[in-house]
């Protein structure tokens, strides 16, 4: 696995133990490219080895909700999907950081804790809660009535990804961006101003003419999801693979610190939780399969204001009464 480093200090990435602080920007390594910092590295070895008895809640939800892929909604569906995240860029921030808009709240709580939620064992019950906390804000703030969409790249990635319908101007989330600063002249999200690491335009940077679907075919992830015989071999494998060449191929915002920047961010990392929770229902062994071997279920999953923090433990199963959801 290739991984690089940034040129700063170690601690410049460490987060501070309240609500946590943003790493420097000139310094931070690329998380996405590189897969994993320095700092992920030690907290991941922190983790490691370490076990509980301790078991989450299953099957306690009654009416689960179910994410669909993006070209399963409706036009009408995806419209009221635009509509509420369009909303979440317009309401004032509720916390105190640098940012002026809720959808900015979410930025910050991403970037915040970004060296220990990043090639860590951590990652994907973190993100897990992030988005779910995501399409929670959706529905109670701004009226929407669906799921949390997700998008399946591996339909794209047979034939061209340039021309998925999750970049359509008038029923997706907009295009790439355009010279010479990279930003996004059309779509829903052509006007808004993301606000890390400064001011600036949403920017996307397609990165070739088949933006590395090669990297993500449907082949490729199936072999991850029943191949992997533990949770750290399929985490490792998922994240510093398709998952790291979405972010890349998108370019722009998306392989920085700040990726969630971009709307698309959210259905990405619903394909992921998704991959996830796909092969957690392969498990012989339980929802808990190969978890327990690297992540003590007691870990605090920081959000750093947006929310209540909450364990490991908490988040493994999707049908638990927090969660309540399926794909």
């Amino acid at each position: 696995m290739d991984y690089a480093f940034g040129e700063g200090s170690e601690s410049s990435l460490l987060p501070s133990k309240s609500h946590g602080s943003i790493p420097n920007q000139n310094s931070a390594a690329r998380y996405i490219i590189g897969g994993i910092t320095v700092v992920a590295l030690i907290l991941a070895g922190s983790l490691l080895g370490r076990t509980s008895t301790r078991t989450p809640a299953d099957n306690s939800c009654q009416a689960p909700s179910y994410r669909q892929e993006w070209r399963m909604l409706s036009l009408e569906e995806r419209q009221a999907y635009i509509t509420a995240v369009q909303c979440l860029t317009t309401k004032p921030s509720r916390m105190e950081h640098n940012g002026t808009t809720r959808y900015d709240d979410f930025v910050y709580s991403h970037l915040a804790v970004s060296a220990e939620t990043h090639g860590t064992p951590i990652s994907f019950p973190w993100h897990r809660i992030y988005i779910q906390k995501y399409e929670d804000a959706l529905r109670l703030e701004c009226g929407y009535q669906g799921n949390l969409p997700y998008w399946d790249w591996t339909l794209d990635a047979s034939t061209n990804p340039l021309h998925s319908p999750i970049w359509s101007h008038e029923f997706g989330l907009g295009g790439n961006g355009s010279h010479p600063a990279n930003c996004v002249e059309d779509g829903p999200f052509a006007a808004i101003k993301p606000q890390y690491p400064e001011p600036h335009c949403l920017q996307r940077k397609f990165s070739d003419e088949n933006m590395y679907g090669r990297e993500y075919t449907a082949s490729i992830v199936n072999a991850i999801v029943t191949e992997s015989n533990s949770y750290g071999e399929f985490r490792e494998r998922l994240e510093a693979g398709p998952h790291r060449f979405i972010h890349l191929a998108i370019g722009g915002d998306m392989p920085e610190l700040w990726s969630s920047n971009d709307p698309v961010f959210f259905l990405h990392h619903a394909q992921i939780d998704r991959l996830w929770w796909q092969w957690q229902l392969r498990g012989r062994g339980g929802l808990l399969r190969g978890y327990q071997e690297v992540v003590d279920v007691t870990t605090l999953l920081r959000y750093s204001g947006l929310g209540r923090d909450m364990t490991a433990g908490e988040v493994i199963s999707t049908q638990s009464d927090l969660l309540c959801y399926g794909y």
